[in-house]
């Protein structure tokens, strides 16, 4: 028997210090973070090119109050720190498009960019703070964040998970058919971890001797707290392991041809012949 998936080997923070936040306080950090990054750099942003100029002060101005400019409108703050150059003004309003519109996560939410898995850091402006599974801070852009699909755990539902699995092609269909009963017996014990619709798929045979297996389930939560869903995943494994000890399934290689060289250095002259 072989059982083989997704590494489990990713950094986690402890679930409490984001499982328990409010959701206020978590906003007004982010806003009080904006604010000052704009207020940092308010002496030289554009937030609006002068070909859509009064398109960007609307939206600022039904934005309303003064979360972005202290004191001011946020009509007035663009108009008075308003530039020539384009590019910069696409870069600077896609990214409080991207911070204050589409907001796609919320510091200490666990995301996946360009295939990376990482943990919110901080949100700023014109970038956010991600912190990887290793604990590296890598800083990306807000205006290359607005182009990207990013996923987020914290905001999906109770997700699913899988187990690839190897037997002999030889074990039978009792076995078999006591393997799944037993793996059903397992799951539904384990209210509290596991939903109890789950498959057990024969993807296929191959080479003749391998029975290619698919365990799906799925998790009663998401997978925000990676550490609780890796301990999960794990005890499921090794609980495989004691199902397969205890109905005898096994991982058997088939005859293998094996070629025997005889060396022989007595004859010849201390010269080696083969046979």
């Amino acid at each position: 028997m072989a059982v083989k998936g997704e590494a489990s080997f990713y950094w986690h923070r402890p679930a409490s210090a984001f499982t328990e936040k409010s959701v206020i306080p978590v906003v007004v950090s982010e806003a009080r973070s904006a604010t000052r990054g704009t207020r940092r750099k308010s002496g030289n942003l554009v937030l609006g090119s002068c070909r859509d100029w009064k398109n960007h002060k609307i939206f600022f101005q039904k934005l309303g109050g003064t979360c972005l400019c202290g004191e001011e409108s946020p009509g007035t703050f663009v108009e008075r720190h308003q530039d020539r150059n384009p590019a910069t003004s696409q870069s600077i309003f896609e990214s409080i498009i991207f911070v204050f519109v589409m907001h796609p996560f919320d510091v200490g939410d666990r995301c996946v960019v360009d295939g990376v898995q990482m943990v919110v850091e901080e949100m700023n402006i014109l970038t956010t703070v991600f912190l990887r599974y290793d604990a590296e801070k890598i800083y990306y852009p807000n205006s290359i964040l607005h182009t990207k699909p990013i996923s987020n755990f914290r905001r999906s539902p109770d997700m699913g998970d899988g187990v690839d699995i190897t037997i002999d092609v030889s074990t039978s269909v009792d076995d078999f058919n006591a393997l799944k009963k037993a793996i059903q017996v397992y799951i539904e014990s384990k209210p509290k971890h596991w939903n109890p619709n789950h498959t057990l798929m024969v993807c296929e045979i191959e080479n003749g001797k391998d029975l290619k297996l698919t365990l799906c389930v799925q998790h009663t939560m998401n997978h925000q707290n990676f550490g609780e869903k890796s301990n999960r995943r794990s005890e499921l494994v090794f609980e495989l392991k004691k199902i397969f000890d205890r109905l005898g399934i096994k991982y058997h290689l088939l005859p293998q041809q094996v070629n025997v060289t005889h060396v022989n250095t007595s004859s010849n002259g201390g010269r080696s012949t083969q046979s």
